[in-house]
């Protein structure tokens, strides 16, 4: 008899439930519906999302999905962005960090990056996709326990490195520093004309239209770009000559921190502007109140391009806003391993390529590049003293133990000032002039690694597949939460690359000139192993003829990029798929507008394939008229994007760049060879 009864209240909590449910808020198994663990973990959703404003009440934030924990199904939420601020509290269990270490032992160092290996290997392997089922399944998280699984774990690209590290800290009772405030480095001399130029500029501009006086289409251009260049000069993540740390925060001792209710706000204190610092330069500025700030010692010091620099746990950054955490290297070819993560949660892996290098080279105040956290040494005044803390120098890395020896360097600011530059590797087996990630092959693998053009530009057709792929999930999180169904905003953020909000989490520009990079680099490395091949060049393995190298590519990319396939949901729910070949000549005509329908983020041309699109006659117009964004072959944070659709019209930039067609003909490219 209770057994009926018992079905009857799940039967009618449900129904009552599912009558209120938003399908993209409560995404469950129908199974998992029954559980009495996950009924209530129904109604305290919308306990918290009834109670509680946005982002809370709305589905885009915050939600319950299935997921799998060591192979079981189970529900959990889950957040995007800033619904990290719904989780309740039960989900951030009150566990103290309790420092039990004064500093990190040679053991410890190598479970920090057995754990980072193991973590990294799992999202390769599909074994779990965000950091919150990545760090509550045992395959991916080797320090999990069940206190992991009562709490929720978030970050973003650049809180990712800081959560690993300070987690780890946690569980062996390590102390844990980070810089609570950045500023930015005084400007150069050349900087300072440059502004100044760039400033007179803008006033006289400005000082034109106070008098009435009608700009030209190039003015109106001209004036944006000059004020977009002031605007992101006062933001940290793009300062013209980097950042220095002003202020650090630390776990220590006398501590009594609830970890998970600290690691909760790493997304409001950390960003990408912790990274754009090089070193401590040793000097002290007075702000605008006259008081001095002293400069103090950065979270990373500068990683030694070796494996002994290069490691799981070291941090790669590109200083137009990315960070990654190295997982695993391949000491055979040289390749570097990389997970990211992203707004949503969600966590990616890549290989280090030409489009990293690209953001690493540069001026050294950028600090772009490779990173690894920095110890902390314990020190006493006297012998009967109180035990202080320090960040230890660059100069003390090398000498602090035989666990950082040979780690340190600064080779990376020095050899690779500009991408174009060029450095002579030499060992016992070879003496060669390479470029940035060439040299990085050939030291991760001791001078091991040769170039097999064939297998490696079989490779890099894998990648963009899987890449292509990845996009599907970026567009499908979009149009899952009704985006495309939602009126246009009246205008585009004023950087498409670094918006905050539903942008940031939705759009894909910046994911979408990667994508066309990194088939250009496709391209261009065609042209370069064919001069290395004409050149006998002793970086390759012998025994390569042009026309064997033509002949081979070709049929690699007819095997490799034919057989890849790409799909993507359309308005009517069905189900649509091309190969790879066909994705990469839509790539110009594919929108990174989230408010656009999927048939346009998929670069539908055809009127029997956009019959399904929904958009209205004004989304239409927006669709056209963005077409010279879609043409960016580059980041450029400092071009003015903020545009309404009258000043998308007024600059007319409708037509498809035919440059851009011609750098994405691989095709094309292996049969000029």
């Amino acid at each position: 008899m209770s057994v009926y009864f018992t079905g009857f209240v799940a039967a009618i909590l449900l129904f009552s439930l599912n009558a209120h449910a938003n399908p993209s808020a409560i995404r469950i198994d129908d199974e998992l519906k029954m559980q009495p663990d996950v009924q209530a973990m129904i109604l305290e959703y919308h306990r918290i999302a009834a109670s509680r404003p946005n982002p809370c009440g709305d589905p885009k934030y915050f939600g319950i999905r299935t997921v799998l924990v060591d192979g079981k199904k189970r529900a959990r939420y889950y957040v995007d962005g800033k619904g990290i601020a719904c989780i309740p509290s039960r989900m951030r269990p009150n566990e103290t960090w309790e420092i039990k270490n004064d500093r990190w032992t040679k053991n410890l160092l190598r479970g920090y990056q057995r754990f980072i290996y193991t973590l990294g290997t799992a999202v390769e392997k599909g074994v779990c996709s965000t950091v919150d089922s990545c760090m509550i399944n045992k395959a991916s998280n080797i320090l999990r326990t069940n206190t992991d699984l009562n709490a929720f774990h978030y970050a973003d690209c650049a809180d990712l490195p800081y959560y690993l590290r300070a987690y780890f800290s946690f569980r062996h009772g390590l102390p844990f520093s980070y810089a609570s405030q950045m500023l930015p480095r005084p400007l150069t001399r050349e900087d300072r004309r440059r502004v100044e130029a760039r400033e007179a500029r803008a006033n006289e501009l400005e000082e034109k239209k106070k008098r009435g006086v009608q700009l030209t289409q190039a003015e109106e251009l001209e004036l944006k770009s000059l004020l977009k260049s002031r605007q992101l000069r006062y933001d940290p993540r793009y300062t013209m000559n980097g950042n220095f740390v002003a202020k650090r925060a630390w776990i220590l001792p006398q501590h009594k921190v609830s970890f998970f209710s600290w690691a909760a706000h790493f997304p409001n204190v950390i960003s990408t502007a912790s990274m754009r610092v090089w070193r401590n330069e040793r000097v002290s500025y007075r702000n605008s109140k006259g008081e001095l700030i002293e400069e103090l010692e950065p979270d990373f010091y500068s990683a030694a391009l070796t494996p002994k620099g290069i490691v799981p746990g070291t941090v790669v950054y590109k200083h137009d806003g990315h960070v990654g955490v190295v997982y695993r290297i391949d000491y055979e070819k040289g390749d570097i391993y990389y997970i990211d993560a992203h707004p949503d949660n969600s966590l990616t892996w890549g290989v280090i390529d030409e489009t990293w290098t690209k953001g690493m080279a540069g001026r050294a105040t950028w600090g772009g590049g490779f990173k690894n956290f920095r110890p902390a040494v314990v020190e006493r005044d006297s012998w009967f003293g109180p035990k202080k803390i320090r960040m230890v120098t660059d100069r003390e890395i090398d000498d602090l133990d035989e666990i950082y020896e040979d780690s340190y360097s600064d080779e990376q600011y020095r050899l690779f000032e500009k991408l174009s530059d060029t450095v002579r590797y030499r060992d016992r087996n070879i003496s060669v002039e390479v470029e940035y990630l060439d040299f990085l092959r050939l030291r991760m693998s001791g001078g091991r690694y040769r170039l097999d053009p064939v297998g490696q530009f079989r490779d890099d057709v894998m990648r963009l597949c899987r890449n292509m792929q990845y996009r599907r999930e970026a567009v499908l999180a979009a149009t899952e939460k009704g985006f495309h169904l939602q009126e246009h905003p009246p205008r585009l953020p004023d950087n498409i690359y670094g918006a905050q909000g539903e942008w940031e989490r939705y759009s894909t520009p910046g994911r979408d000139v990667l994508f066309k990079q990194r088939v250009m680099a496709v391209v261009d490395n065609l042209k370069k192993y064919r001069k290395l091949i004409d050149d006998r060049h002793p970086l390759l393995k012998p025994g390569l003829s042009v026309a064997r190298f033509k002949a081979e590519a070709l049929a690699a990319w007819h095997e490799v990029a034919g057989s890849c396939r790409i799909s993507y949901r359309a308005s009517n729910g069905r189900e649509r798929s091309f190969n790879l070949i066909e994705a990469i000549r839509r790539v110009p005509y594919m929108s990174f507008d989230p408010y656009m329908c999927p048939e346009r983020r998929f670069g539908a041309t055809s009127p029997e394939e956009l019959a399904t699109c929904t958009d209205s006659p004004d989304k239409r117009e927006w669709y056209v008229y963005q077409q010279f964004l879609r043409n960016h072959m580059a980041k450029d944070s400092t071009a003015p994007m903020g545009w309404s659709l009258e000043e998308l019209k007024a600059i007319n930039g409708t037509q498809v760049d035919p440059k851009l067609v011609e750098r994405l003909d691989v095709e094309k490219a292996i049969q000029n060879l």
